[in-house]
């Protein structure tokens, strides 16, 4: 067989996606299909750690599309990873990931927060050819954030830490209010998490900082479609989308040009994360990665792939 397809899904906090390509031998990719659905599987997490059966039905309402991808596709090989808030309720949702099994006719592989951390690296790092350069990763989910610093395949420093958009959206703007003690008490929050940590990576060090996943994507569409900056996000961004939120004062008024529908009602607890890591780990300007956990799977896939010829 001289190719063969290749479906990599990524069961998010906030979204699912899928990505199917067809791989040669070589291992040049070809990318067929590009699925995602807004699940928020995290809003659907009790307190008990279980999920609604809300969230259950629409998660699995998703997979079938997906499937149905799949069979028209006719993929060789499926790959499925579960992220934060799998990792929470795993022990509770036998049933859930039984039935996500069936549908999808592969395993479903509930991955620890380092290992999500490893993968949004391989995957964010490659699309940039960030490889010559020493570059810090951030992937802010739905329930977790994963930094990475490496350089090519060497990884320095990586950790998950359980702060995410979904996650501090309904912890502290849960009144539906954009005031500066919500924000400020968001930020405090994502400070506590990531102080321990700080340290090492400014120790650390890095040429060149690298977002990738939907808050980042959508705070640099918005840079650009407003001319803030030329896509990257820095600091005048951070300041100038501050200022522009606390203007809005209800979550429901947050619209704007060149973001998308589906981050509305999650902008600020992904910004209040975001502006927390600019401040503590001295970010001066940060570029948007179009590759992230689904990608990172797929490289190893493709690597797997070469080295069995």
């Amino acid at each position: 067989m001289s190719s063969k397809k290749v479906a990599t899904i990524d069961l998010g906090s906030n979204s699912f996606h899928m990505l199917i390509s067809e791989v040669t031998i070589e291992g040049q990719i070809q990318e067929l299909y590009r699925g995602k659905s807004k699940v928020q599987l995290r809003a659907g997490l009790t307190e008990d750690m279980r999920l609604t059966d809300e969230v259950k039905a629409r998660a699995l309402e998703c997979l079938q599309n997906f499937a149905l991808s799949i069979q028209h596709y006719q993929v060789d090989e499926v790959k499925v990873v579960g992220t934060y808030t799998l990792r929470k309720a795993k022990e509770n949702i036998y049933d859930f990931l039984d039935e996500a099994q069936r549908i999808l006719k592969a395993k479903v592989e509930v991955i620890s927060g380092e290992e999500e951390a490893r993968l949004v690296y391989v995957g964010a790092s490659a699309v940039v050819e960030a490889q010559k350069k020493k570059a810090l990763i951030v992937d802010i989910g739905g329930g977790s954030t994963e930094l990475v610093i490496g350089k090519g395949q060497n990884l320095k420093s990586l950790v998950s830490l359980e702060m995410g958009c979904v996650s501090v959206q309904n912890q502290f703007f849960n009144d539906g209010l954009l005031t500066l003690a919500n924000f400020s008490q968001a930020i405090n929050y994502a400070y506590n998490l990531l102080d321990p940590i700080v340290a090492e990576y400014i120790q650390q060090g890095w040429d060149v900082a690298l977002g990738s996943s939907g808050t980042i994507r959508s705070i640099s569409d918005l840079a650009l479609a407003h001319n803030w900056s030329d896509g990257s996000i820095t600091w005048d961004v951070m300041e100038i989308l501050a200022a522009e939120l606390l203007q809005k004062r209800v979550v429901a008024n947050v619209h704007f040009n060149g973001l998308r529908s589906d981050r509305e009602n999650i902008l600020a607890g992904g910004f209040c994360v975001l502006y927390a890591l600019f401040n503590r780990l001295g970010i001066k300007k940060m570029l948007k990665s179009e590759g992230a956990l689904r990608e990172g799977m797929l490289y190893e896939i493709v690597n797997s792939y070469k080295q069995k010829e």
